[in-house]
């Protein structure tokens, strides 16, 4: 088993070519993918994409980056959570130098 555990399906040009990309993945025994939110836009997707997708699972947050300007955001980002057991962690919340 194969599992892609950090990857951003939401992000073009993959969002554009998501039939595809997934497919390959199965093509190649890539069983199973993580997708990463790192906005609350970006979560957002994350969310419409594993519902979508039986072997995508998604990850949901900020990033690093731009925590200081999205803290707001932080409640709603709780919100996606709780609408989805596909959504299995937050992710992109770490320290990036």
């Amino acid at each position: 088993m194969i599992i892609d555990s950090h990857c951003h399906l939401d992000y073009e040009p993959l969002i554009s070519d998501i039939n595809k990309i997934i497919s390959n993945a199965k093509k190649n025994n890539v069983t199973n993918l993580l997708t990463i939110g790192t906005s609350l836009e970006s979560s957002k997707k994350v969310l419409e994409i594993v519902e979508k997708y039986d072997n995508v699972y998604g990850a949901i947050g900020i990033h690093p980056n731009s925590t200081t300007n999205n803290l707001s955001d932080l409640n709603e980002l709780v919100d996606i959570k709780k609408k989805s057991k596909k959504i299995i962690a937050f992710g992109e919340t770490g320290l990036d130098y």
